[in-house]
């Protein structure tokens, strides 16, 4: 097998893996379900039955008896593990309790507010390089070092100082509660417990009208953040969104900063819990409910799909830009590791062009 070829087998696998671990709790539990009958049936048996015997013969009988009970629950227990598995992926949150199916599993498994501004401090080094600290003063790229060090300082603190990305996650993430918090308010209006007809009608005209009103909004502020349902109805009907996530490069943010690696918590799950839900909706507008109407319909269908083209390509983006500073950590540590000795020994000198070797082989890989 070619190492590309092997590549992509391992993203596919990887990418299937996280998928379906999110309905390991799930299908545990409905195994559970089926397996508990079959197991009554077997305790119900050895209550009653008896080895104790002084007869020979008797003790056989019981014996026998014994092994084709057994024989015959784990053939049922074979008939259930042989059953199929698709009723059981459903959406896990089903079985959550009501406390907490309202909320994401950002929501839940955030414990301090993680998004806080980015201080540049943190990431510009702190060290100060003196004009003695140059050893090769005919080098002329060498001799302007203290320079270019000042400058790469002054580069950095403007771009950190300019980033506006903790604004953008800060506003998307309070769209998305004010989102959550909208929805979650609607699906829990009810006409129960009003008996009479013409105020019933009165609430349910109301409850309609406030839905109507709420999927305006929605649709409006999706538009205002870039997606367009017209570019995701083509997405629809090909159904290349799961083709592209599971082709998807893995992420592993986990190491490095540890800012970013807390706010990566649970990001995983969350995508692959919205791809699970992604199903469930296209399952659901296979027969849509006939108040909906065809506007409703494709800009669910559009909104829905471009998102989750949206997440296949930041998912993308994301991997290369984990590469990157991965291999430029690499190249730190290999270039930390140089001697800068005006007259270095052999040992020295061997050991420097073995590590300027790793890290130009480091700086060209693809």
């Amino acid at each position: 097998m070619k190492d590309h070829s092997r590549s992509d087998l391992c993203v596919l696998l990887w990418n299937l893996y996280q998928y379906y671990s999110q309905f390991y709790a799930v299908v545990e539990s409905h195994l559970k379900a089926l397996r508990k009958p079959v197991e009554q049936k077997v305790k119900d048996f050895v209550k009653i039955a008896r080895w104790n015997d002084v007869n020979f013969w008797s003790v056989k009988d019981t014996v026998k008896k014994s092994h084709r009970m057994v024989h015959k629950h784990v053939k049922e227990f074979q008939a259930v593990l042989a059953q199929p598995v698709a009723p059981a992926l459903v959406d896990p949150d089903a079985f959550d309790d009501e406390a907490n199916r309202q909320l994401g599993l950002w929501d839940r498994e955030q414990v301090a507010p993680l998004l806080t501004p980015v201080n540049p401090n943190l990431y510009i080094a702190r060290g100060k390089v003196a004009v003695s600290d140059c050893p090769y003063p005919e080098h002329e790229q060498l001799a302007r070092l203290r320079l270019l060090y000042m400058r790469s300082r002054r580069l950095c603190r403007g771009v950190y100082s300019r980033s506006r990305l903790m604004d953008d996650v800060t506003t998307l993430s309070d769209i998305t509660g004010t989102i959550c918090e909208t929805a979650s308010e609607l699906s829990k209006l009810n006409v129960d417990g009003v008996e009479d007809k013409d105020k019933r009608r009165k609430l349910v005209g109301h409850m309609k009208q406030r839905k109507r009103k709420a999927a305006v909004e929605l649709y409006r502020t999706l538009a205002d953040m870039g997606l367009s349902y017209r570019r995701g109805l083509v997405s629809w009907e090909k159904e290349s969104t799961y083709c592209s996530l599971l082709q998807a490069p893995p992420v592993d943010v986990t190491s490095g900063d540890g800012r970013v690696s807390a706010a990566w918590r649970g990001c995983l799950k969350y995508e692959c819990r919205a791809v699970s839900r992604m199903a469930l909706l296209r399952r659901a507008l296979f027969e849509p409910h006939r108040e909906l109407g065809p506007q409703n319909l494709e800009r669910m269908r559009g909104y829905s799909a471009d998102l989750m083209m949206l997440v296949g390509s930041t998912r993308v983006s994301l991997a290369a830009t984990e590469q990157h500073v991965s291999r430029l950590s690499s190249l730190l540590e290999e270039v930390t590791g140089l001697t800068c000795q005006p007259h270095p020994s052999r040992h020295a000198t061997e050991q420097r062009r073995y590590r300027a070797t790793e890290a130009h082989l480091l700086a060209n890989a693809p």
